[in-house]
Formats: structure tokens, C-alpha cells, sequence
């Protein structure tokens, strides 16, 4: 979650980069235009320029709007070792706080964490402890969506144009199953 938040980061930057950069009539962050203004000798249109600049101003406005900025109070989940302000914990019941004291000061767990990626250092620290769970479901935040799709293209193959009429809960049920029948079971009694 926050490596893919950085990489979102980086391109609003970036697109605010080139916004200043068209001001300045220079174009060599868009590698085709460049090369078929430097090939044709030609100038870009103060229009066509202020399109160029409208259109990166919206795109980083709506990746703004759907990625919006973390805030400092899921910062323990970055980094549970280093030292964490009032506002970092803010969220967290004070049972929470006195076990991410705790997981602080564990070495063992420290030396997990560098060798880990973040996800399964703290899905190895979940089954130490299951009493908190906010760092995994702050980091896999859709992981449910996964049966649901599932679900979904499964009632998609089953109800075809030629099958629309046939009532699909059964089947549907057989689908999504993850319990395997027992074939020589079924078949002996």
C-alpha cells in the first residue's frame, strides 16, 4: 500500500513538473512531441499549449481526489520502530498502543521486519498476536473484492444466453466452493 502510494506520489509530482515545464515552452518530458517538433522544426500553439497544461492539472487533480494524501496516523504501520508522535497513535485503543510499545522494543521482531516485505512482516506478528489486525486490514484493504469478482464470473458462464432461465443457485453454490466432494464417497452411497 504506501510503495504504491509513493509511486502515485512521484507521478502528481511529475505531472506538476511538466506543467512547468510547458510554461517554459519545453516539451522533452513528452518524448514523441519532442522529437516531432525538433524533426519538423515547428513550435507548439499557445492553444495547444494550454490544452497540454489543462489536461495535466486535471489528471493531477483527479489522482489527488482518489488517492489522497496519508495521513501521519498510519505511519506505525511503516515503520512500528521508530519512534511514533501523539498524532501517529492517534487511532489506536490504548491496548493497541501498549502492544506496539512492546513490538517496539522486540529485537527479534526488528531484525524480521528488515528482512520481510512490510505485508508478511506483519501477518508474522498477526499470528503472534491476533489481538490486532489494523495494520493488515489498513494494508490489504481489498482483499475481500477477490470472492466477489469470483462470484460474479462465475454467474456470468453459468447464466449464458442459452441458459437465462435456469435458476443458478445451485450450481452458483458448486462453483464457488472451495470444499473439493469426495467423489467415491458420493458414488457408493
Amino acid at each position: 500500500m504506501f510503495h504504491v502510494h509513493s509511486k502515485i506520489e512521484a507521478t502528481i509530482n511529475k505531472l506538476e513538473l511538466w506543467d512547468r515545464r510547458v510554461v517554459q515552452n519545453n516539451y522533452e518530458s513528452f518524448d514523441n512531441l519532442c522529437k516531432f517538433l525538433n524533426k519538423e522544426e515547428k513550435q507548439i500553439l499557445t492553444s495547444v499549449a494550454g490544452a497540454i497544461r489543462e489536461h495535466l492539472q486535471t489528471l493531477r487533480r483527479q489522482l489527488r481526489e482518489y488517492f489522497p494524501v496519508l495521513s501521519e496516523q498510519h505511519s506505525w504501520i511503516q515503520n512500528p520502530f521508530a519512534p511514533h508522535t501523539k498524532d501517529a497513535i492517534r487511532g489506536l485503543s490504548s491496548r493497541e498502543q501498549d502492544s506496539l510499545v512492546e513490538l517496539s522494543c522486540d529485537t527479534a521482531l526488528k531484525l524480521i521486519f528488515a528482512q520481510k516485505y512490510l505485508a508478511h512482516f506483519w501477518m508474522h506478528v498477526y499470528l503472534e498476536n491476533t489481538d490486532s489486525n489494523k495494520s493488515l486490514m489498513f494494508l490489504m484493504p481489498f482483499a475481500t473484492t477477490y470472492l466477489c469478482e469470483t462470484g460474479f464470473s462465475a454467474l456470468v458462464a453459468l447464466k449464458t444466453k442459452y441458459r437465462n432461465k435456469l435458476d443458478v443457485g445451485p450450481d452458483l453454490r458448486l462453483k464457488l466452493t472451495s470444499i473439493q466432494p469426495d467423489i467415491k464417497t458420493l458414488m457408493s452411497g
